[in-house]
């Protein structure tokens, strides 16, 4: 009986790959052949003649090394969150081989921004190394290749600059292998540097005396407002009124000390960098009147740092108090020049015709402002004229006034007098003497 001819062909696995597809279970694809594994394909064929005799088998087979297979996985931490300033901050990367045989690499590194991460330096192997290229020379070693399914760690330590929180940069490892057939792979961190810190505020003017506006003067006070934050930040900063608003102060408006224009209502947001100060100012009306004089109201500034970095906030207060002038006048009569002047007793006898009288005119402020007598209808005005005395030439003279009189003159019986600079509140004082005759 004649057989047809038959091919067989047969795959030869080493033991050691037999039985690693035997631990795959039900995957035995899974994972990459081992670099060095020879793989002998066989081919037979076995046949007969047409009468059926039996011939030997004939046979080929090739044998193929299977070759390296890179394959890397670096991985990190998604982000990192250091201090500003802080030196030896520390990522750590994984360099994981994958591939099917053992594995050397090569490094690169990067930082988008050095004032954040700067100053690379890593650790390997417990040493660390202070450049990329020592770091390479080091992996290079013989000894230091990467077996298949091992891993090694680098851990790089960087610093970061003072005033750059908030600010980040993306720090960035690649593994690249030395070998033919090799692969790259990378893991970039974002390492975000913390805003924290405070925020402070001083007034220039813990307190002070201001008049009634009068509906149109308007007053400015200064703050000093300074970050201690960590990195450039908006700070919001509001003025306010505390109550009782005894003194009727109205707030207008609030700007840095320079800027063209004020915020109505006074709230306004400004950036500061890093330890920086700038001077506010704070424009209000005092709508008080000349009766409320001695009542207060306080002004706040209060300044506010950002969410992020907590919401630092600090505040300080100008107390602002309505002050006003007020006058007495005394007038007192004497025998002589010399009492007038000394303020002694006024005449003990009724005085008689032709009798020289001296007057003594005194101008007391006893009030919290300088009274204004610059001329005009603020003055001292003593009209005599209509009464029956006649006026001693030049005898008109203010020796001894704590406050000297600007203006002082004597014409048709009637004194006029004038102090530019005003006689100030708290019992400020000032006087004149002169002599009429009785007619």
């Amino acid at each position: 009986m004649n057989s047809t001819p038959r091919a067989r062909s047969w795959l030869v696995i080493p033991a050691i790959a037999l039985v690693a597809l035997l631990s795959l279970g039900a995957n035995p694809l899974s994972a990459q052949t081992a670099e060095g594994t020879v793989i002998t394909n066989t081919a037979t064929a076995t046949y007969t003649d047409a009468n059926g005799n039996t011939y030997t088998a004939a046979s080929g087979s090739v044998s193929v090394t299977v070759g390296f297979q890179g394959s890397l996985a670096v991985t990190s931490p998604a982000g990192a969150s250091p201090s500003s300033p802080s030196t030896d901050n520390t990522v750590t990367w994984t360099i994981t081989n994958n591939g099917n045989g053992p594995d050397q690499v090569v490094m690169g590194a990067s930082s988008t921004d050095t004032d954040v991460a700067g100053n690379l330096r890593y650790v390997y192997n417990a040493v660390t190394y202070t450049s990329l290229s020592a770091l390479n020379t080091a992996l290079a070693a013989p000894g230091d290749s990467i077996p298949a399914g091992a891993s090694i760690t680098i851990g790089v330590l960087y610093d970061v600059q003072a005033g750059e929180g908030g600010n980040a940069s993306s720090v960035q490892l690649t593994a690249t292998s030395t070998r033919t057939g090799g692969d790259s792979n990378n893991s970039t961190t974002l390492v975000t540097a913390v805003l924290a810190g405070t925020v402070s505020v001083a007034s220039d003017n813990p307190t002070i005396d201001r008049l009634p506006s009068n509906g149109t003067v308007l007053y400015v006070e200064t703050f000093q407002v300074g970050s201690g934050l960590t990195g450039t930040a908006d700070i919001n900063l509001t003025a306010s009124i505390a109550a009782p608003n005894a003194a009727t102060v109205v707030l207008i408006g609030i700007r840095e000390q320079g800027a063209a224009s004020w915020e109505v209502p006074p709230s306004t947001t400004i950036s500061f960098s890093s330890g920086e100060t700038r001077t506010i100012e704070v424009q209000y009306r005092v709508d008080g009147g000349v009766g409320d004089a001695g009542s207060s109201s306080t002004v706040t500034l209060t300044a506010t740092g950002p969410a992020a970095a907590g919401s630092p906030t600090a505040a300080d207060d100008h107390v602002v108090t309505i002050v006003g002038p007020s006058l007495t006048v005394t007038k007192t009569a004497h025998a002589s020049e010399a009492d007038a002047l000394a303020g002694a007793p006024t005449l003990s006898v009724d005085p008689q015709p032709g009798q020289t009288i001296w007057y003594r005119v005194e101008v007391t402020n006893s009030g919290t402002a300088s009274a204004v007598m610059t001329g005009g209808s603020n003055g001292i005005s003593d009209d005599f004229s209509s009464l029956p005395v006649t006026y001693v030439a030049s005898s008109l003279n203010q020796t001894g006034s704590p406050i000297t009189w600007t203006t002082l003159a004597e014409s048709g019986a009637v004194i006029t007098g004038t102090i530019a600079a005003g006689i100030p509140g708290g019992g400020g004082t000032a006087w004149f003497v002169f002599a009429v005759v009785i007619d």
